[in-house]
């Protein structure tokens, strides 16, 4: 059966941005299929060329927040027929039904790799197309997982640089793909880290 845990709850709240900054030893997750898995020759090392977004660009990078979610639950996924519905944004407040078994699978051959909120937070970029940027974190539950968290790229005023006009789309890309070569070069692990949850208070 899919994890009810994983399930938002009518009486849960979504976690502001707050808490991320001011919780220690927060982790992200985020799966690799395991048709995509390579190994440094030799090791058990995931090889850096299975590390790669949706895009070559960052601009929404899906992942989930490790403490109720834990490694295990990287092997459960949404059948592509059920993903409109089960993947949509969940409604706070609301109750969500179960998941049927014919809605889901489960893949054990996922592996993962694992990123630090408070590295991730902290970070401030140089200049890149005149703006400094840094990485946002936003809680985004889905039907299926109330555990969703979105890591986008925001400038010096915290706006989204997918929402700033007067930077071309150009501009966008190099902003994007300077900030995911930096989170895969010097953020991203892909050996399994400590981590502490997201206290209950934060979102209940």
């Amino acid at each position: 059966m899919y994890p009810e845990y994983l399930l938002p709850k009518a009486y849960y709240h979504i976690i502001q941005a707050k808490h991320f900054a001011e919780n220690e030893d927060l982790v992200l997750i985020r799966h690799i299929e395991s048709s995509e898995v390579k190994y440094m020759e030799g090791t058990s090392i995931l090889h850096p060329d299975c590390i790669k977004f949706q895009s070559d660009h960052l601009r929404d990078l899906s992942t989930n927040l490790l403490g109720i979610f834990t490694y295990t639950d990287i092997f459960y996924g949404i059948q592509k027929e059920s993903r409109d519905e089960l993947c949509a944004l969940w409604n706070e407040g609301s109750n969500v039904r179960k998941i049927l078994p014919e809605e889901f699978f489960k893949d054990e051959g996922r592996q993962a790799y694992f990123i630090p909120v408070a590295i991730t937070l902290k970070y401030l970029s140089d200049e890149v197309q005149s703006h400094k940027w840094h990485f946002g974190l936003f809680h985004t539950p889905t039907n299926c997982n109330f555990w969703h968290v979105s890591i986008r790229v925001l400038d010096e005023n915290n706006n989204e640089v997918s929402q700033i006009e007067t930077i071309k789309n150009n501009g966008k890309k190099k902003i994007w793909k300077t900030a995911r070569d930096f989170l895969v070069s010097d953020i991203i692990s892909t050996k399994e880290l400590f981590y502490k949850p997201m206290p209950t208070e934060c979102y209940q």
